[in-house]
């Protein structure tokens, strides 16, 4: 293992890697430091920062990324970290603490102040109507989006941030870490060991067929309806045996763009919402295995 030795004390609260090879880190005196090579080593980058400290960073793509940090400090990337220019926020000296993007354009900030929105690639930073309070993360998957506090408060978002519902109460205890993972589980951490789970009820995948004269009596796999979709469509598919069950998408070159279930599920006939509103139109194909079958379709998202 390399490890960075730093002669200034220097204290880093985030990493973000967009390749193997190239990562960034983000710190105290508002400092920035990039790799080029695995972590072998690493240099310094200059940043516009306002305050002492950069809290938060994360990229778009390989080129596009975005950094936050104390007196109310939002800085942009577009070449993959060379150069970084200043952005506005609309609070004033404000502690922002977390920054999320789900495609070029649309991204969110949490702060001690609030909840940001961008939908222009962060040229115009709105105030979100999220309940009053300080937050200490924030992250999306397409429109459902969690943002945690240091009182233990929830707040969630199944329209991309236009409005906010406070979550049943779970924990006293400060949560300072969020997890939205590709399984549409949300995880959170905090003070004294913290660690809770939720899964949206909008993402639940929902089984049918709980008496055995309705079991499958095959594995199968639908076609999406409705098929083209905008942005939303409904994916089914029937189960004749308890297995570990996987549906994911892909893009027309193959690439995983999203995993949709992968866990052991009991026999039954399911129904998945997916939503195509993070992917840009064209064809996409769905595939289902399980238990050695494997059957993909294709679909065509339309915007």
């Amino acid at each position: 293992m390399n490890v960075y030795s730093s002669t200034q004390n220097e204290i880093f609260t985030d990493v973000y890697f967009t390749n193997v090879n190239t990562g960034y880190v983000v710190g105290s005196y508002g400092r920035l430091k990039m790799t080029t090579n695995a972590g072998q080593t690493w240099t310094s980058t200059n940043i516009p920062s306002n305050g002492s400290i950069l809290t938060s960073i994360c990229f778009v793509n390989e080129n596009i990324g975005y950094s936050v940090g104390d007196n109310s400090t939002i800085v942009k990337t577009t070449d993959a970290g060379l150069t970084w220019t200043s952005q506005n926020c609309p609070f004033t000296f404000a502690y922002l603490t977390s920054v999320d993007f789900t495609d070029e354009n649309t991204g969110y900030i949490s702060s001690g102040q609030g909840l940001l929105k961008t939908t222009d690639g962060g040229t115009v930073w709105n105030i979100m109507n999220a309940p009053d309070g300080g937050y200490y993360k924030i992250q999306f998957r397409n429109e459902f989006g969690y943002a945690v506090s240091s009182d233990g408060k929830i707040v969630k978002s199944s329209d991309a941030g236009n409005n906010w519902i406070e979550q049943p109460t779970v924990t006293d205890n400060g949560l300072y870490a969020l997890y939205f993972n590709e399984d549409n589980y949300v995880y959170a951490g905090g003070l004294l060991g913290t660690i809770i789970k939720t899964i949206p009820t909008e993402l639940i995948v929902t089984g049918t067929g709980n008496s055995s004269a309705e079991l499958p009596e095959k594995f199968t796999l639908s076609q999406n309806y409705p098929n083209p979709f905008n942005p939303v469509t409904n994916l089914e598919f029937g189960i004749s045996d308890l297995g570990f069950v996987s549906l994911k998408v892909y893009n027309i070159i193959g690439k995983e763009v999203a995993t949709l279930v992968n866990e052991n599920l009991n026999p039954g006939t399911y129904k998945y919402r997916f939503d195509g509103s993070g992917l840009t139109s064209g064809v996409y194909f769905y595939t289902l295995k399980v238990n050695g079958f494997s059957e993909t379709k294709r679909m065509i998202l339309i915007k």
